[in-house]
């Protein structure tokens, strides 16, 4: 019988997590960053509302900076070459300050952003990263050289990149507000669904536009130039003329 009750109330815990939530709210009193012991890696996944920071480094390093009754609970651990970055199960964090995580690290490979909070990219040099943001995080990738960059934004976020390419593919799902500003020879720019891209300060010897439904896109053409819309979407151009023009719908072609 006893056995029976402890199965029960085993149980029961485990239908309400998520439920049962403790929620911590912060004393005002922030922490110095304090270094984690984790493994090598190079993916991050970035889960709650969190501030990310990446930077180059020759030395791989994570730093949790928060209040100092929240920061316990703030966990970043590396599984199979991943750095996860959670808040601990059962736990509602309530900060008064924003919780930091910062990474320096001399390559890195691909970043997923889960969460609602911000992600800085500043002066990172890789050859190759795929970011991939599935939420409404503010996101910002400064003075950065990447040969090939792939990045998605999927969830009606914010992004500003900045940088130095050889291959640059930017896609953008949704009502998003994205600007993108510097230097690639490939460029692949898609919008998809409402929102809008600015990247007529994008210098690119071969661009490739496409747009597919109402969404708006400024760009620049150089060398190599073509332009895809499909729906009632606008594309804004300066520069020179495109090489291929395909529209399909309503959808228009100005320059300006």
């Amino acid at each position: 019988m006893r056995k029976l009750l402890l199965i029960l109330v085993s149980t029961f815990f485990v239908a309400c997590e998520g439920i049962l939530n403790i929620e911590i709210i912060g004393d005002g009193q922030p922490s110095d960053p304090i270094l984690q012991r984790v493994g090598q890696f190079t993916s991050i996944d970035l889960y709650d509302s969190f501030e990310l920071e990446i930077r180059s480094s020759d030395k791989q390093e994570v730093y949790i900076q928060a209040e100092s009754n929240i920061v316990r609970y703030v966990n970043a651990d590396v599984t199979d070459g991943r750095l996860f970055i959670q808040r601990l199960p059962n736990y509602d964090l309530v900060p008064r300050f924003p919780i930091k995580i910062i990474v320096t690290t001399p390559v890195l490979e691909e970043v997923n952003i889960y969460g609602n909070g911000k992600l800085l990219i500043d002066s990172l040099e890789t050859p190759a990263l795929k970011l991939n943001i599935y939420s409404r995080a503010k996101s910002e990738l400064q003075d950065v050289l990447i040969d090939q960059l792939q990045l998605l934004s999927n969830s009606g976020g914010s992004v500003a990149l900045d940088g130095v390419f050889r291959d640059l593919s930017f896609r953008q799902a949704g009502s998003g507000t994205s600007t993108i500003t510097g230097y690639s020879d490939i460029a692949r720019i898609i919008q998809e669904g409402s929102g809008i891209i600015t990247a007529n300060d994008l210098y690119a010897n071969n661009i490739n536009v496409s747009l597919f439904g109402s969404g708006l896109i400024y760009c620049r053409g150089l060398d190599g130039f073509s332009v895809l819309i499909n729906d009632n979407g606008l594309v804004y151009y300066t520069g020179a003329e495109p090489d291929l023009i395909d529209i399909k719908g309503s959808g228009n072609l100005v320059r300006f």
